[in-house]
């Protein structure tokens, strides 16, 4: 459970700051996450889920 919620944390830190040193990484990920956010809510459900599922097999 700590490792997703700080998964979760730095995605949310990588989203909302812009630092100097990072902002280019900041923009692949806002590049990233834009990509995805129009696909059908059913399938990022199921990335979502299997994601959840990965973490907890890592621990």
């Amino acid at each position: 459970m700590p490792l997703i919620l700080g998964a979760i944390g730095a995605v949310a830190l990588l989203l909302f700051l812009d630092w100097t040193v990072v902002g280019a990484f900041v923009a692949v990920v806002r590049g990233w996450v834009a990509w995805v956010l129009p696909l059908p809510g059913w399938l990022a459900a199921f990335g979502g889920l299997a994601f959840l599922v990965w973490c907890l097999s890592e621990d």
